[in-house]
């Protein structure tokens, strides 16, 4: 339950909101080198490497149309001892980006390894996650520690106490978990942040060891096997009517307990450990979510999620979509920032259109963020990606200041950052169950086949969840990639809809069987390597070439055929 302060809200300001309509926010951060990599380091250290360098990152970053800078709020930079809070680091950062004219967007961190001081680790409170499989402890907080969700509270009173006018902020990022703060479980460590714990192994840290961190299920701590418990025994009433369908012999509620997949005794427990593993993060998130807009209740609000919805990374990004639509208000929105894209444009499709879908369903916005580096190439097709994803803004770290080619393209094509509605026609079956109970092959094989469609067709993704809630009546065409098992009550829902291919049908078939039952309405009849192509509800038609060499082609737009030419790597509009 959450613990409950006087809320010092931020002031309303007004604001003309036209200028915002239409132009896409260009988030641009990470102040974490500034921060300095070294222990010994205090806030009056970190100033100092600021206006020593921070600020000339900022200038460079104007040059790209930023609208607001992320610096990394920690909860260990903001009190580093109990009950001594410590603004002056983030005042002199927030000054100098204001008189720039830029807002902030602070990225709000209490969880990870990195953002939770050291005297907090050391206390009573401190309840580390605990990884299933070797019940070895991490350094990132457990979701179900009772502690944390105080502490958030505190944190973000003192925040908006602080920095009390709404138009400085262009919205608030939430860290919750995760690595970095992402809406998903420990996967690898922090690496470039390690050096803010004890324990890690960053290079510069010798002789110190490094804290377990892995793929997994970090819910091995009492707090965790606990919930489980209530949970199993919420849904399923009597201990004989879970060994029955689970297929197990459990003689009392305390022996059931998470276990790893080749321990789980049937398909029917897994996937219920499954749904309440991302469930319990879904209601993690919701909790810091009601908390943030309390204390913020004139800024969006932005949930960090991650990860490729393994299983064991507990990410659900419908779900998230869902919390966010029963977390905004009429004053502010909430949304979703993912963290997955790379230079790969199918890549950064598939791993997030699932978020674009499923937001644009539950009608909350969306944000895109590089998971690491980005090249020249790259930097076009994260551009083309948000635009006619129907993202509500761009998050770059440097890539766009990288090299000289880089900024030009950047640059070239940042007109087109505006809130724009695509028109797609086509929904891809999501199989949420059938990616649970099967191995990594097939999930791999999955996610292989969604980027070698996009080349045919653009499409949404459309899981369980969103079945459930009739999302499939949007769409002209329903598309089945793989034919693993779904759930007998969204096997009926398919059958009426006919939907187009199975685990056996190559892409090929699929994509061009798919573009004839749009009744020539989609602008490709065929494919091209490196092309592709979106239809906006404007009635124009986005193409992106991501080849080095220039080509022409032959599109329909608005049933008339057009000859296209199409510049090297590049992003051509038609009317």
């Amino acid at each position: 339950m959450l613990c409950l302060y006087v809320v010092p809200c931020l002031q309303a300001q007004e604001t003309d909101l036209d200028e915002f309509e239409r132009q896409m926010d260009i988030v641009c951060g990470n102040d974490v080198a500034y921060q300095g990599r070294d222990a010994s380091l205090d806030n009056r250290d970190r100033v100092r490497l600021w206006l020593k360098d921070g600020i000339h990152f900022v200038d460079r970053l104007s040059t790209i149309g930023m609208t607001s800078f992320q610096p990394y709020v920690k909860w260990s930079l903001l009190e580093p001892q109990p009950g001594q809070w410590d603004f002056s680091y983030y005042d002199v950062l927030t000054e100098s980006i204001w008189s720039r004219g830029l807002r902030w967007t602070p990225f709000i961190i209490l969880g990870p390894a990195y953002s939770v001081p050291d005297w907090f680790k050391e206390s009573n409170e401190n309840v580390f996650a605990v990884c299933m499989e070797h019940n070895l402890e991490t350094r990132t907080q457990s979701i179900w520690n009772p502690h944390v969700l105080r502490r958030a509270d505190m944190l973000m009173a003192q925040i908006s106490e602080h920095w009390n006018d709404a138009s400085d902020y262009e919205s608030v990022l939430l860290g919750i978990s995760g690595d970095f703060g992402e809406a998903i479980y420990p996967v690898s460590g922090n690496m470039w942040t390690y050096f803010n714990d004890p324990h890690s192994n960053h290079p510069s840290d010798q002789g110190k060891d490094r804290y377990h961190t892995h793929p997994g299920f970090w819910c091995g701590d009492t707090y965790a096997i606990a919930d489980f418990q209530k949970d199993v025994r919420t849904a399923y009433g009597r201990l004989d009517v879970l060994n029955e369908l689970w297929n197990t012999q459990y003689s009392s509620w305390d022996e059931v307990r998470p276990v790893p997949r080749n321990e789980a005794a049937s398909d029917e427990a897994w996937l219920w450990q499954v749904e309440w593993y991302r469930q319990s993060m879904n209601n993690y998130a919701e909790d810091w979510l009601r908390l943030a807009r309390r204390y913020f209740p004139y800024v969006k609000i932005f949930l960090v999620t991650g990860g490729d919805m393994s299983p064991e990374h507990g990410s659900d990004f419908s779900g998230n979509a869902e919390v966010c639509a029963w977390t905004r208000t009429g004053t502010a929105e909430t949304g979703i920032r993912i963290t997955n894209e790379a230079s790969n444009y199918p890549a950064n499709f598939v791993l997030t259109r699932l978020v674009a879908s499923s937001c644009r369903f539950y009608g909350v916005p969306f944000g895109l963020e590089p998971a690491g580096p980005v090249d020249e190439k790259g930097v076009v097709a994260r551009i083309y990606n948000a635009v006619t994803s129907g993202a509500d803004h761009l998050f770059e770290y440097g890539n766009p200041i990288a090299s000289p080619l880089a900024t030009e393209r950047f640059n070239r094509y940042r007109q087109m950052l505006e809130h724009h509605q695509p028109k797609i026609d086509v929904a891809v079956v999501y199989p949420t169950s059938a990616l649970i109970l099967n191995d990594r092959e097939f999930f791999n094989r999955y996610h292989e086949r969604a980027r070698n469609l996009r080349s045919f067709i653009d499409y949404d993704f459309v899981d369980e969840r969103m079945i459930d809630a009739g999302a499939l009546e949007r769409y002209k065409v329903i598309v089945r990639l793989e034919d693993g098992y779904m759930p007998r009550v969204y096997e009926n829902i398919l059958d009426r809809m006919n939907p187009i291919g199975n685990g056996t049908l190559s892409i090929e078939k699929i994509g061009l069987e798919t573009q004839n039952r749009l009744d020539n309405t989609w602008p490709l009849s065929s494919k091209h390597d490196g092309v592709f192509v979106s239809k906006m509800t404007s009635g124009e038609v986005y193409v992106l070439n991501m080849n080095e060499e220039p080509l022409t082609l032959d599109l329909y737009v608005n049933n008339t055929l057009r000859e296209a030419k199409l510049d090297p790597v590049s992003i051509t509009i038609l009317q």
